[in-house]
């Protein structure tokens, strides 16, 4: 027999709950698949509600009086395992309430658990670390510290397998989920078909395409570059971070959450200002561009581009959408094949690759990460718009042009110059 207070009860319950419902080691051939109001797509595309940041579940409310205490599941799922908040309000005894504001003393509610029915052998330092599983409640446990505990997806599905030093890179399958693949790093196994920093660019890029490759002489740093129809783009974002070199770039390009080794995975972001190069537009065309300005440009920005490539405009994504079968389906195509949140990939069948980088929002707010792929054109709306090509994990199929404020951090692919 166990004594665990009421709270952890809640915890327990809701954690076996949603683990059922976790989706960081499922996958779906189609968004009809998925389970609840995730599954539906809309039935009108509202380019606002996707674009725009939405209110926190989490959020802090203030209450007038102690009825409106509730008891309230806050659910967060990351790209390894699920993870749940539960924000327990102990319902207290009216009578030791005097006044709004006033201290009340509850006692926690305690409940009896029976240990569970089950035939696991003894925990204890000799099978530290043993994973297995429970025929009366069918589930996994882990010996931990001479006690059981339930084990996480990530834990027993990769059980057995090895992932040392020299399996760092290694990518397998898992043992109970088969259609679960898992990423061997330093610090352990990560989920490979959902979002992480932890896995690599040159694990995401689809191995059945053939690149070719593009040395930015201004750092000598590598990308992969892709012929599609009459374009040839970057296979990956830009990564260029000289502000001597380009005066355009101080203080507005960022590492997502002001990680450098961010930048090693999904390129830098950039404001719209320093994607042009605002400066060298200046010294160079006279032209005042930037936030609060329009900037009525030269057919051809190069902005930050390495010599020999510029910043497409709309138009030229426009070109790349009707390539690859229409705004419709881009999105589908574009997309790297792993990596999206509850696995809403793409088929990357053309060798774009495009990763779900995030963006830098506000202040040094970061947002969207592992949901949505912003890139930079050359095409602004006005003075403080200017427009992006937008890919989200949850409209799947469908790729977007669409304007946000300048000021906003957002990746950059360059196209190579015509050579006519």
């Amino acid at each position: 027999m166990k004594i665990v207070s009421f709270f952890h009860w809640c915890i327990y319950s809701v954690a076996a709950l949603f683990l059922l419902m976790a989706c960081s080691n499922a996958e779906y051939e189609t968004l009809d698949d998925l389970p609840g109001n995730v599954a539906e797509k809309p039935a009108e595309f509202d380019e606002d509600k996707w674009l725009e940041p939405v209110e926190s579940s989490s959020s802090v409310a203030e209450i007038d009086t102690v009825e409106d205490a509730v008891i309230e599941p806050f659910l967060s799922s990351s790209s390894e395992d699920t993870t749940v908040y539960l924000l327990i309000t102990p319902e207290p005894d009216p009578k030791s309430v005097d006044s709004v504001g006033d201290p009340i003393d509850v006692v926690p509610y305690e409940m009896v658990i029976e240990e569970p029915d089950s035939d696991l052998p003894n925990c204890t330092a000799e099978n530290e670390g043993e994973i297995t599983f429970n025929t009366k409640d069918e589930m996994y446990y882990i010996c931990k510290e001479s006690e059981w505990e339930y084990a996480l997806v990530a834990q027993y599905d990769t059980y057995g397998q090895s992932c040392t030093a020299a399996d760092i890179g290694k990518i397998v399958k898992g043992s109970v989920v088969d259609y679960s693949k898992y990423y061997c790093t330093e610090n352990g196994w990560i989920d490979y078909l959902d979002w992480s920093w932890g896995v690599p660019k040159e694990a995401r890029k689809n191995p059945e395409i053939k690149y070719d490759t593009l040395v930015d002489s201004r750092d000598g740093k590598i990308y992969r570059t892709i012929t599609i129809a009459s374009q040839t783009w970057m296979a990956e974002n830009l990564n260029y971070a000289d502000s001597v070199q380009t005066e355009s770039l101080k203080g507005n390009s960022w590492c997502y959450l002001n990680d450098t080794l961010n930048c090693q995975v999904t390129g830098r972001l950039y404001s719209w200002a320093a994607a042009i190069d605002s400066v060298g537009l200046a010294e160079n065309e006279a032209l005042d561009c930037g936030y609060g300005k329009r900037c009525f440009g030269p057919d051809t920005i190069y902005g930050i581009c390495p010599p020999g490539w510029h910043l497409p405009k709309e138009k030229e994504w426009k070109d790349l959408f009707n390539a690859v079968g229409g705004e419709g389906i881009a999105g589908f195509v574009l997309k790297s094949q792993n990596g999206w949140y509850l696995h809403g990939c793409g088929a990357d069948s053309v060798g774009f690759g495009a990763l779900p980088a995030g963006r830098k929002f506000v202040d040094d707010v970061f947002d969207y990460d592992g949901l949505i792929a912003y890139f930079w054109s050359a095409s602004e709306k006005n003075e403080d718009y200017a427009l992006f090509m937008g890919l989200a994990y949850d409209f799947y199929e469908r790729a977007v042009l669409y304007e946000l404020k300048k000021t906003y951090g957002f990746s950059v692919r360059c196209l190579k110059n015509s050579e006519d």
